[in-house]
């Protein structure tokens, strides 16, 4: 607990190796490595929060208890509670040194380091208005320029300091409560080249092992050629992203005006680059969704897909296809079960669908889907998908199911089952394996039903597949939330879980009372979300957490903090 405490005071000091000598170079150092902290009250604010959601009101209270017991009752005497707190790690430009500094608010100095002086030590006058402090074989110089407290491992460190360090933060500090950014174009050219090495060296590996040693197959030999030239130009498009590459940024926010928890991570590449030309223009190419509803708010779990297709990506496609086709092709000559004629018919549809795709990816430029897993058990899953032309789909999946159904246990296609807004729905029926030894079969019976009821419905270019006993009712539902949603950007991805629903549906499946019991414990609030969205010169990943994950977390916590007491 002391030395957490001793960091937490130093502002999350030391980042990599710690430099054990003086730097003639230290004045080439760029920041490499940026932390923000929001302040000390906006700490105490999120906890009170949290604690309140919880049902812990007395958890902010809590952490002022063990500062006072730390501190011998003076707590943070000496800070500006109100203010960030920041640090930032350096590399030389020969690489070999880590120089850091951090720097926290304060309005005396010195009442702060006789407040901590039972948790880091007595600060000791080094000269000069800077104390140093030891803590086993390291050495810490603190010194106060004005309202902050400057903190470095070199006392050479601490000649010139910046006059606001907030400059270094970049307004980190009113965006998250937590921060830390990676200034990639800062790293020295030569460690990144290393880098890039090791990455290079890497996926050579991994080919060798992925290789097939039949040097006499020449279908093999042609796989390998290919395999090869894919994973290579991948491996060097990722090497060129990296050096491309401005800043990296990880984020944590406690929203309470909104309810909710989010971590950021923001990915930005350098303005005029082919990266930052990739991320704009996967930002304006963006179109309006078709399958906004399938986020409904009652389903158990959404996933949207709304992200255009970069000239790469088509390249990497046309490969793909290409593959895909030709181990089609061999794995449908192994079937024993057809005959010569079906072996042939098969490879036709086959060769039909993945040019359907092919003409949509060229077509579309984008994919966009959606899908939606709706009910309390069995379950109906309902998945959208646009393509090029969804008739010429319609058909090729109509002689499919006939060929299919020819040799295994499905029933016959039932065409023109129900119409509504333009699409054609038909139905068939498939019987779950009964396979004792299949523990796949009996989750598959329970989620679905036995035999699973698929409804397929086509437009003019888009189809939608309805798993379970209300496929087609799930089908119209996301239809008809899709025209009434506006058509307005939404992030490029968007996953979302209901977690009540679903610790409701693992209670009642598996007798589970601590799944009810946190089921109970989320509320109506209880939605985790990642999404993915553009933004200047790059993409931001975020997870999002409403009010009733954070009630959730504050229990926890809670309990966590109740077991360490009563432990003690």
């Amino acid at each position: 607990m002391k030395n957490l405490f001793f960091f937490l005071a130093l502002g999350l000091l030391v980042f990599g190796p710690p430099a054990a000598k003086a730097q003639d170079d230290a004045a080439e150092a760029q920041p490499v490595v940026v932390v923000s902290f929001s302040g000390y009250a906006e700490l105490k604010r999120d906890i009170e929060y949290i604690g309140g959601l919880s049902g812990n009101p007395d958890m902010a209270a809590g952490l002022e208890q063990l500062l006072i017991l730390l501190t011998q009752g003076q707590g943070l005497a000496g800070v500006d509670q109100a203010r960030p707190w920041g640090a930032a790690v350096s590399i030389t430009a020969d690489g070999s040194q880590f120089p850091a500094l951090a720097f926290l608010p304060v309005t005396d100095l010195s009442k702060l380091l006789d407040a901590l002086a039972g948790v880091i030590g007595e600060a000791v006058d080094a000269g000069d208005d800077i104390y140093e402090i030891k803590r086993n074989t390291n050495s810490y110089f603190i010194t106060q320029k004005g309202k902050w407290a400057y903190v470095a491992q070199q006392k050479s460190s601490l000649d010139d300091l910046p006059g606001d360090p907030l400059k270094q933060l970049r307004g980190l500090d009113k965006e998250y409560d937590l921060a830390l950014s990676l200034n990639v174009q800062n790293i020295p050219q030569a460690l990144r080249d290393m880098g890039a090495d090791t990455i290079m060296q890497a996926f050579e590996a991994r080919l060798m092992q992925g290789m097939d040693d039949d040097d006499d197959d020449d279908d093999a030999e042609e796989q390998n050629e290919l395999r090869t030239e894919l994973a290579r130009d991948k491996a060097e498009q990722f090497v060129k992203s990296i050096n491309e590459l401005d800043q990296l940024t990880v984020g944590l926010n406690i929203d309470r005006a909104k309810s909710r928890t989010f971590i950021d991570l923001e990915l930005t590449a350098l303005p005029g680059s082919e990266l930052a030309k990739q991320f704009a223009a996967s930002s304006e190419e963006a179109q309006g969704t078709r399958f906004s509803g399938v986020l409904l708010p009652e389903a158990l779990l959404s996933l949207h897909l709304n992200s255009p297709i970069s000239a790469d990506d088509e390249e990497e496609a046309e490969a793909l296809f290409e593959r895909l086709s030709t181990q089609l092709a061999a794995e449908i000559d192994k079937e024993e079960d057809l005959d010569d004629a079906q072996k042939q018919a098969a490879k036709e549809l086959a060769a039909k669908l993945i040019a359907i795709v092919e003409d949509t990816v060229e077509e579309q430029g984008r994919l966009n889907a959606g899908l939606t897993v709706l009910g309390e058990g069995p379950l109906t899953m309902v998945l959208g998908c646009l393509v090029a032309d969804a008739t010429e789909l319609e058909v090729v999946v109509k002689q499919l199911v006939e060929l299919v159904a020819e040799d295994a246990d499905l029933s016959k296609l039932k065409l023109n089952v129900a119409k509504h807004q333009g699409f054609r729905f038909h139905t068939l029926t498939v019987p779950v394996p009964d396979d004792e030894d299949n523990d796949n079969a009996e989750s598959l019976r329970a989620a679905f039903g036995d035999p699973i009821k698929v409804a397929l419905a086509f437009g003019k270019d888009i189809f939608y597949v309805g798993v379970g006993e209300d496929g087609i009712d799930g089908i119209k539902q996301v239809i008809d939330a899709s025209a009434e949603t506006p058509a307005e950007k939404l992030p490029e991805m968007t996953l979302a879980l209901a977690l009540k629903p679903i610790l409701k549906l693992a209670a009642s499946k598996g007798d589970d009372a601590r799944a009810a019991q946190l089921a109970e414990s989320v509320g109506d609030k209880d939605r985790l979300r990642i999404t993915v969205e553009p933004v200047d010169n790059g993409v931001r990943y975020r997870i999002e957490a409403e009010e009733g994950v954070n009630k959730l977390l504050g229990q926890r916590l809670g309990d966590a903090a109740r077991m360490g007491g009563n432990s003690r």
